[in-house]
């Protein structure tokens, strides 16, 4: 339904376009939106970087879609942020990832009893074709704009506020970038955004944010992802808002 009415006519077809990432297992269609200012030049348009935003890749974070709407409708909207930020990027929105696992009621897996969030290495189109098709997504994006961000909406079971999950620059020899290296601008990178955040949003803990690669994490699309040179981070929601910051 929420699809439905933002894709009327009256958001015209020079901030939207919708389309079919794939199929699922099911034979769902895993939507995608792409969303920039069309009214502009095909070269500048084709000098835009792109900004790509997944959610719901565990269908029971529900909480991910309320966020993923926020977010939709605020790059639809004609305030002066949702025109800068359609002018500057193009973004390729992906709503629901797991829709299988949403219908039939899974919590965390897809219809294949998989979690796809750990399908991001070898990922197999016969079980987890949104995993597959979210890559060559990746891939055919590289090959004619930089990706400047990628962010995959979660939802936390346990965890209070939002926060974000992101990936410590490490070194030539496997340890992570300190302040004093040659390559110390890009040491706290990640950090970046989760502190401008914090810096906006009462309910936004920076503190709550993690930065480090488990070995358990390495088949995500965030982990995976940051592999590729691409600055990626799961934002995440807590059940309910923690002490409220002053």
């Amino acid at each position: 339904m929420f699809l439905k009415r933002v894709c009327l006519p009256s958001y015209g077809k020079d901030r939207l376009r919708r389309t079919a990432l794939c199929k699922t297992k099911a034979g769902n269609s895993v939507e995608m939106l792409i969303i920039t200012n069309f009214l502009a030049t095909q070269d500048q348009i084709a000098d835009r970087k792109c900004v790509i935003i997944s959610a719901r890749v565990h269908p029971g974070e529900s909480n991910s879609s309320i966020v993923m709407e926020g977010i939709i409708e605020m790059l639809l909207s004609d305030e002066r942020e949702g025109r800068l930020l359609r002018d500057t990027f193009v973004f390729k929105v992906v709503p629901m990832l797991n829709p299988d696992g949403v219908i039939v009621g899974n919590y965390r897996c897809s219809l294949a009893g998989l979690d796809l969030n750990r399908q991001w290495i070898n990922p197999s189109q016969k079980t987890s074709p949104e995993i597959v098709s979210m890559k060559e997504m990746i891939r055919k994006t590289l090959e004619c704009r930089d990706i400047h961000l990628f962010v995959d909406i979660h939802g936390h079971s346990r965890a209070k506020n939002l926060f974000m999950y992101g990936c410590q620059q490490m070194g030539a020899n496997g340890k992570p970038l300190c302040i004093g290296d040659k390559k110390g601008l890009l040491a706290h990178k990640e950090k970046v955004l989760p502190v401008l955040q914090a810096r906006q949003m009462d309910y936004f803990s920076f503190e709550g944010s993690s930065f480090t690669i488990q070995k358990c994490k390495e088949s995500t699309g965030r982990v995976s992802s940051d592999r590729v040179s691409i600055t990626c981070f799961c934002l995440l929601g807590g059940d309910a808002p923690g002490i409220r910051r002053h």
